[in-house]
């Protein structure tokens, strides 16, 4: 398999931007879930309970 060396660059920089997506997905996700916590808004043991 043979490629050439002007498609590294492209594939790095999508590769790149598709971590920073990734990262700040996960940060959004991390923030909403400490922001539960913080204001301790979680749904009540019932509500867990009914999605077993």
């Amino acid at each position: 398999m043979s490629f050439s060396i002007d498609h590294i660059p492209s594939n790095l920089s999508r590769l790149s931007s598709c971590f920073q997506n990734h990262m700040n997905t996960l940060a959004t996700e991390t923030a909403s879930a400490w922001y539960l916590i913080l204001n301790r808004k979680r749904p009540p043991k019932k509500v867990i309970a009914s999605y077993f």
